[in-house]
């Protein structure tokens, strides 16, 4: 649906209440979509955009990346043997942080991943957005 559509749906459900998005509404909250950014912009209320659902998708995506490529069943494994492959010093110079997509990491090196996302996710839920919904 386009963002245009959107505004003139939103405008009629807030209609049958007897609201006007010009004159009652002062902020909205979106997701991140295109769609939902294009309408933020169509409207005069000002648009907070919700990062929790990105942060839920991108913490996903790294967690089950392993599964997916596992279901995926036309993957075709490359052979780097010393033979085949030969990498010199320069090669690897801007890599070095850099974590391949087939490195198993351990507990311990998820460990700070999992602490930084933690405290992400509590300087939201400590939010003064939330303060106020109370």
């Amino acid at each position: 649906m386009a963002a245009e559509k959107y505004v003139e749906v939103l405008k009629s459900k807030l209609a049958k209440h007897g609201l006007s998005l010009k004159e009652d509404i002062v902020s909205i909250t979106t997701d991140g979509a295109t769609v939902m950014k294009k309408v933020g912009k169509l409207i005069a209320a000002n648009q907070q955009l919700c990062y929790a659902y990105g942060i839920q998708l991108r913490v996903i995506d790294v967690l089950y990346q392993k599964n997916k490529e596992q279901e995926n069943p036309n993957t075709v494994d490359i052979e780097t043997s010393d033979s085949n492959f030969e990498e010199s010093e320069s090669d690897n110079e801007d890599n070095d942080n850099v974590m391949l997509k087939n490195e198993i990491l351990t507990h311990q090196e998820l460990l700070p991943i999992i602490y930084k996302v933690r405290k992400i996710v509590k300087i939201f839920k400590r939010s003064l957005t939330k303060m106020y919904t109370n």
